[in-house]
């Protein structure tokens, strides 16, 4: 029986997988910490569950400047990556024109 070349074989999904779960599990562990009571030390499970940092934290003006430093930093990446997509699409537009007047 042929193998369909449009499937990945079992060797690359598990790869795959083992990459997903060793990004995605110590992004899960932070999100749970800080949710965590607990202000001295890491105990596992956390104690008890609070949004207490997050009020501490918005009222930090350092966290806004950190804020708006990333999301300037995101517009001028959006900007500068969608630039060349902007500047082909105008340069084959402009070809097909020429191509269909002449």
């Amino acid at each position: 029986m042929k193998r369909d070349p449009s499937r990945a074989g079992w060797g690359l999904r598990g790869a795959t997988w083992a990459a997903v779960l060793f990004l995605h599990i110590p992004l899960a562990l932070i999100i749970l910490y800080a949710f965590s009571a607990e202000d001295k030390s890491y105990v596992f499970p956390p104690p008890a569950l609070t949004t207490q940092w997050f009020a501490v934290a918005w009222e930090r003006e350092d966290v806004w400047a950190a804020i708006g430093l990333s999301m300037r930093v995101a517009l001028i990446a959006t900007a500068v990556a969608r630039w060349p997509l902007r500047a082909w699409r105008a340069r084959a537009s402009s070809d097909a024109t020429r191509s269909r007047c002449c």
